[in-house]
């Protein structure tokens, strides 16, 4: 920020004044004027980019957690929170709450498919809302099932 401002009024003040003023380094203001991306806004960009290209591979339904599941397969170092942050920042998902997903066009609950397992002798479909359904409670969000 002070650099920017210095960047912006040296035609009004000399450059010697304002490094005095602000307390900083005129060679770092000339290091900020020849590279003004720090080393973390260049590692951001080429990650948003790694983060698109999950993203798009997905559909475009994974979420942060997975996309940083993605990035460290590929064995990028980062954090769940950093990409979180980059995936906010660039826009490039939309909440969706997965309870609005189960209801029907027509605004009823439905019911699930049947699981057929091996020790499971039941015909019924699952109703939502029951114990046995993946959204047991109202509140409940987002909870995957392995079978």
């Amino acid at each position: 920020m002070k650099y920017r401002f210095m960047n912006d009024h040296r035609h009004l003040y000399s450059l010697v004044l304002m490094c005095r003023v602000l307390q900083v380094a005129r060679a770092g203001f000339y290091d900020w004027l020849n590279k003004p991306l720090s080393d973390r806004a260049i590692e951001n960009q080429r990650l948003v980019g790694l983060i698109r290209d999950s993203y798009v591979a997905s559909g475009g339904v994974y979420g942060s957690n997975r996309v940083f599941g993605d990035l460290r397969e590929a064995g990028e170092t980062c954090g769940r929170h950093r990409v979180a942050r980059l995936m906010r920042a660039n826009k490039s998902r939309r909440y969706v709450a997965t309870r609005c997903l189960t209801r029907s066009p027509a605004g009823r609950q439905s019911s699930l498919p049947i699981v057929s397992t091996e020790n499971s002798l039941s015909t019924h479909p699952i109703k939502l809302g029951s114990r046995t359904s993946p959204i047991s409670e109202p509140g409940k969000v987002g909870i995957t099932w392995l079978l």
